[in-house]
């Protein structure tokens, strides 16, 4: 049975949207420190499907400590990650 993610039950839990492992982390592509007291990064919330990517613990905590940015872009094998 899939797991939904706890920041929004559309998103569902997967393998990790950058190296393919079992994704256990969600990160946000926006930070949420971005976000005003509503939650919302300009005009989308936080938690919007569209912000949260599946990521595994090793990717999350590369992505944190090294300050990755990512953004989400349109491929010929589909929705793919990519740096910014």
């Amino acid at each position: 049975e899939k797991e939904e993610c706890s920041y929004n039950r559309k998103k569902i839990k997967g393998n990790c949207e950058l190296c393919g492992k079992l994704g256990i982390d969600i990160h946000h592509l926006q930070p949420q420190v971005d976000a005003d007291g509503n939650g919302f990064i300009n005009h989308f919330h936080k938690n919007h499907t569209a912000n949260l990517s599946n990521i595994c613990k090793t990717c999350h905590d590369t992505i944190t400590k090294q300050g990755i940015k990512h953004r989400r872009v349109k491929t010929s094998d589909g929705v793919k990650l990519s740096t910014i």
